[in-house]
């Protein structure tokens, strides 16, 4: 942004930021003796205090929650779970192979752009980011952890998580082939820590019990699929509902990201 005050003018400067939402954002400040993971911003420590020394301060502040996953589901669960299931206004989706989901990705996307669309930060997907994106994620798309409602009037709601699979990134360079994918592939069948990638619902279906039902869902298929913990990453720090579920959950801050600010003179 800028402004004109005579001849002078100013520009804000924000960041980092990726080119939209669902790229990694922000500075990690904290969290450094844990280890990175695929879609999370990582840097060296003594970079925020360089960049605090140049004059940049906070704008916002994201955190990384990670939560244990319980040997069996937590009694309040049942009941939301039971609760919830009885409503026939809407009902889960769930998925026991890739075909089954790729009839539902675009869709899922387009929901994504409607529910995100208050996100600081967020930049609507077009068309055809929608197919790279759906591309680029089919692969390694565990169908066990993916869940979307669905209403008389169509998706109103989609939760995905996918296997951490960043230790085989890390011995492969990177690098996808030869052996990566191989690497990559194996990982994700025995990974036993679920990063939630993307959740959102429909406004008018908030408040309803929606989002919870997921969650629900999402931790029975860990505690099915024995999977240790969860990670739920990037969460604004000012968005009480989302951080109010990690709590639920058993959730703990491990991490904090920030994105900066500093007013430019031009």
């Amino acid at each position: 942004m800028n402004s004109m005050a005579g001849s002078v003018s100013w520009v804000k400067l924000v960041g980092p930021l990726a080119f939209s939402d669902k790229d990694p954002q922000g500075f990690q400040i904290e969290g450094f003796s844990y280890p990175s993971f695929i879609v999370c911003p990582t840097n060296e420590s003594y970079m925020p205090e360089l960049i605090a020394e140049e004059g940049y301060t906070k704008l916002r502040d994201l955190v990384n929650y990670l939560a244990k996953t319980p040997e069996e589901m937590p009694l309040i669960y049942q009941k939301i779970l039971s609760r919830v299931s009885l409503n026939d206004e809407y009902k889960i989706i769930e998925f026991k192979n890739r075909k089954q989901i790729k009839p539902f990705i675009i869709p899922v996307l387009e929901l994504l752009n409607q529910t995100f669309i208050e996100i600081y930060g967020f930049t609507p997907l077009t068309d055809q980011e929608k197919k790279e994106i759906a591309a680029r994620y089919m692969m390694v798309l565990d169908p066990k952890f993916i869940k979307v409602i669905e209403a008389r009037d169509g998706l109103i709601g989609f939760s995905i998580g996918i296997p951490d699979f960043s230790s085989a990134i890390i011995k492969s360079g990177g690098r996808l082939f030869p052996f990566g994918i191989l690497r990559i592939l194996w990982q994700s069948r025995r990974s036993k820590k679920l990063l939630m990638l993307l959740g959102g619902v429909r406004k008018d279906y908030r408040g309803k019990g929606i989002d919870v039902l997921m969650a629900v869902k999402t931790l029975e298929a860990c505690i099915e699929n024995k999977m240790e913990q969860i990670d739920l990453h990037l969460v604004l720090e000012d968005n009480v509902k989302m951080r109010a579920e990690c709590e639920r959950i058993g959730g703990q801050v491990i991490k904090r990201f920030r994105i900066y600010q500093k007013d430019l003179i031009v």
